[in-house]
């Protein structure tokens, strides 16, 4: 996949983001983590005599970053991205809330807590757990 200013001018869309979770390619979410860095400071710098604007930079930067934990976390498992509802979806059976730190077993209506902060956590405890 080719890296151009096209490719990340406007966020990924969702056949080219599902391409690049199902190879792990994380040179490919690297770049994409630094170039919304990128857009936000932009962002911030262009609006900072505003007392409110929008923060959508700063939610595609911490979108990419969550998904970019989560692929690190390990290998034997599937991850999507739902662009439209904002989820994450793995292995087709969990349904993650990266922004609210909930997960869920799908068609159940019970969210869980995880932490933000270590995703992997939750993958080890019960993504590859089900798998053994």
């Amino acid at each position: 996949m080719e890296l151009t200013k096209d490719f990340f001018g406007s966020f990924v869309n969702q056949d080219n983001l599902d391409k690049i979770l199902k190879e792990k390619n994380y040179v490919v979410l690297s770049s994409l983590y630094e170039y919304a860095c990128k857009d936000e400071d932009a962002c911030d710098e262009e609006n900072w005599h505003k007392d409110y604007y929008t923060k959508t930079y700063s939610k595609r930067r911490y979108i990419i970053g969550q998904l970019l934990k989560f692929s690190s976390a390990g290998k034997g498992f599937d991850m999507s991205y739902k662009l439209d509802s904002g989820l994450i979806v793995i292995n087709d059976k969990f349904i993650v809330a990266p922004r609210a730190g909930k997960w869920r077993v799908k068609g159940k209506g019970i969210w869980y807590r995880y932490s933000k902060a270590k995703p992997s956590e939750f993958i080890k405890k019960y993504v590859l757990k089900e798998k053994e």
